[in-house]
């Protein structure tokens, strides 16, 4: 009968199904290993836009300029780790993003200045901007010298947006690696502030420290004197734009994703003169910046802590 010639053909065949099955199956695992790991790698090259899934990560550095004071080389996969930095004013990050470098400008006993090299992506700095317009950018205030108001001003023509104190994830890694580089915490820096020059804006030649000798002691309750500024280049002008130093002769112009960092005080305490400075005009382009000013105490208040 058929059925009989079917289970004895099974029977008699058995071992080749068992065969088969296994082979099969091996087949299916494979095949299983293989898509899982091109999701994964999908998934990787995929980042959306919310600033939880922005990368953590710099642009490939073009290394130091020409004639540059390389103090520490960045070290990504495969490159040579040096942690230390060679200056006691600052502290070479745990976590710096690959390709991070410092530079000096000047030093002690001299004024104390700096660029970071490859602090922000590109990704990073457009969303950085783009948070700017979202909170609205308004015609940039000043304090006047001997004044505790702010004010506008003929000599500040650019425009500003203040946000948020640990904004994102984007936010809250610019400003540890901040305090982390000028052995601070992140609760010493005022809120980030998002700066735009449009073409002939500028913001005349000014200081950013308190001068004990001519400003209310209202300015130093927050957290005492600024003792450093930061000004990270999210997108720089063709022609202009660049950060003047009168009474150093300096001109500096960061690249896009570097850190201007110098500081207002001296290591005794005292105002640093020498740091007064010009944000000068953009002749062709714009010029993007996220200035961060950091306080010898603590500036945030006790009941906003740090996420």
């Amino acid at each position: 009968m058929g059925s009989d010639d079917t289970r004895r053909g099974m029977e008699g065949g058995g071992g080749k199904v068992v065969r088969m099955t296994r082979t099969a199956l091996a087949c299916i695992f494979i095949i299983g290993v293989v898509l899982g790991i091109m999701i994964t790698l999908g998934a990787s090259l995929f980042i959306g836009d919310d600033p939880d899934d922005l990368p953590v990560h710099k642009l490939p550095s073009s290394g130091p300029s020409k004639g540059a004071s390389l103090l520490a080389q960045a070290y990504g996969k495969g490159g040579m780790k040096q942690v230390k930095s060679p200056t006691d004013s600052l502290e070479f990050p745990k976590d710096a993003p690959e390709g991070f470098w410092i530079e000096t400008l000047s030093d002690v006993p001299k004024s104390r200045i700096f660029i970071l090299h490859n602090v922000v992506s590109e990704r990073e700095a457009k969303h950085l901007k783009s948070l700017g317009l979202i909170k609205g950018m308004e015609k940039a205030l000043i304090i006047p010298y001997g004044e505790k108001d702010l004010v506008e001003s003929e000599t500040r023509t650019n425009t500003a947006a203040w946000l948020d104190f640990g904004h994102d994830r984007v936010v809250q890694r610019l400003e540890r690696l901040l305090a982390e580089v000028t052995k601070t915490t992140p609760e010493h820096g005022e809120n980030l502030q998002i700066l735009h020059y449009e073409s002939q804006q500028k913001f005349s030649e000014h200081h950013d420290y308190f001068d004990p000798d001519e400003d209310p002691p209202e300015n130093f309750e927050p957290g005492g004197n600024r003792m450093a500024t930061a000004l990270v280049y999210l997108e720089n002008a063709n022609v202009g734009g660049e950060t003047e130093f009168h009474k150093l002769g300096m001109k500096v112009k960061p690249d896009a994703g570097d850190v201007l960092l110098f500081f207002d005080i001296l290591p005794d305490g005292r105002v640093d003169k020498n740091t007064m400075h010009t944000g000068t005009p953009p002749s062709d382009g714009e010029k993007w910046v996220a200035t961060k000013w950091i306080h010898e105490t603590r500036y945030q208040g006790l009941d906003k802590p740090y996420r």
